[in-house]
């Protein structure tokens, strides 16, 4: 009896657990992060909320650190519904452990399309300090159900 008591008390920790991500000195409440093939090296993407607001987290290897690449510029995303979103700039870009780190704002019309749509497809820009800019996209050929995950955050 005492087991079955002790597991009914753990089950509000284990039902409602809550991915963090952090950024420099930051945290943010965030989706799992899902992976998006990309024929270089891949892109994962990571939903974050900061306060009211939903972001969208682009992360990528890149291993010529002397030329401190980033993700940058313009970034677009494809539904397979044919919609296309995009925002101009990241809030924030950083270079870690190899990884470009970009975060990118997103509207709520944005967020009601990913949701009500599947992504087919991010193009991004890894540019350089140098300022040469390599074009990618990455295709989310796993078909991950990255509409759930980012429902279950803005919740």
């Amino acid at each position: 009896m005492k087991k079955f008591i002790l597991l009914l008390l753990l089950i509000p920790f284990i039902s409602f657990s809550q991915n963090l991500t952090f950024i420099g000195e930051n945290s943010y409440p965030s989706t799992i992060e899902f992976e998006l093939e990309n024929k270089e090296e891949d892109l994962f993407i990571t939903f974050l909320k900061d306060n009211e607001n939903i972001l969208i987290m682009l992360k990528t290897i890149d291993y010529i650190d002397y030329t401190e690449p980033t993700i940058d510029r313009k970034m677009i995303i494809y539904l397979d519904n044919g919609k296309v979103i995009s925002s101009n700039a990241p809030n924030y870009k950083d270079y870690v452990d190899d990884f470009c780190v970009s975060i990118y704002p997103l509207t709520k019309s944005d967020i009601n399309d990913i949701i009500f749509g599947k992504i087919n497809s991010i193009r991004y820009a890894l540019v350089d300090k140098y300022e040469k800019t390599r074009n990618r996209v990455a295709s989310n050929t796993a078909n991950s159900d990255i509409s759930k995950s980012l429902l279950e955050l803005i919740k």
